[in-house]
């Protein structure tokens, strides 16, 4: 028997199955890691260029060297089965904890805690033709505040 023990089990564990190999298998944790041998010994999966507090997976049924891990800090693709990763920057998603609102015009803001990754305040809406992007979400601490005071805003 191994040693692996989760570290975050109340929150984000999950095991995945390699959809070809039988003896590869995936740990989502706060450092994911894979076994290659059935789970007698287990690897961290590299977080060179990219977040930890993985929550979510998606193996490529037909090629598993393709995956993606969604996680705290936003998705992360692989095409070489964890070495490197490329992450979607063009996804301006975030998990708020607690949120707010103010009463900004012409679109109102959403201020936020968000987990590992400061607080920040993001227009709920925008007239750019790509949508809300990453540089529309402005960072209010750098902290894991997780209440934000609403300021009224007075515009003349």
């Amino acid at each position: 028997m191994n040693e692996v023990v989760s570290s975050s089990a109340q929150y984000y564990s999950e095991i995945f199955c390699d959809p070809v190999d039988v003896n590869k298998v995936y740990l989502l944790d706060t450092f994911s890691q894979i076994t290659i041998d059935g789970g007698k010994t287990f690897t961290p999966i590299s977080t060179k260029g990219r977040h930890v507090d993985d929550h979510a997976f998606w193996i490529n049924p037909y090629n598993a060297n393709h995956f993606l891990i969604g996680g705290d800090g936003g998705i992360y693709e692989t095409f070489d089965g964890g070495q490197t990763f490329h992450f979607k920057d063009n996804l301006p998603i975030t998990q708020f904890y607690r949120v707010s609102v103010d009463n900004f015009e012409p679109f109102y803001r959403v201020m936020g805690g968000t987990q590992d990754n400061n607080s920040m305040i993001v227009p709920s809406q925008t007239i750019n033709e790509e949508g809300i992007v990453n540089a529309d979400y402005i960072p209010l601490s750098a902290a894991m505040v997780m209440k934000q005071l609403q300021i009224p805003i007075i515009q003349t």
